[in-house]
């Protein structure tokens, strides 16, 4: 998630107008994040490899997507589309 969110955006092969961000600050807000019972989180994989990661968290019958990143190497194949189903599908299935 941290390499994800850290990496700047490309369109069409250049890079994007983007914040920087610190990663010790991301790893920070990450593990935090983490560490609540209600968040739930996801991780898209490729042949065994992580290539992108999201969240969301359930609160009285509320599903928040949260928090999404995709590797640049990966990004524009699907994989967030992918872990979007899967939240909304897990939404779904919880009555939310």
């Amino acid at each position: 998630a941290v390499a994800g969110f850290a990496a700047a955006e490309t369109v069409d092969g250049r890079d994007a107008p983007a914040e920087a961000y610190d990663t010790s600050m991301l790893e920070q807000v990450v593990a935090q994040f983490a560490g609540i019972r209600e968040v739930r989180r996801y991780v898209a994989l490729v042949d065994g490899t992580p290539v992108g990661a999201a969240s969301a968290r359930i609160d009285a019958g509320v599903y928040q997507l949260c928090g999404a990143a995709t590797l640049p190497a990966w990004r524009r194949r699907g994989v967030q589309t992918a872990l979007l189903v899967a939240r909304l599908a897990e939404a779904r299935a919880e009555g939310c």
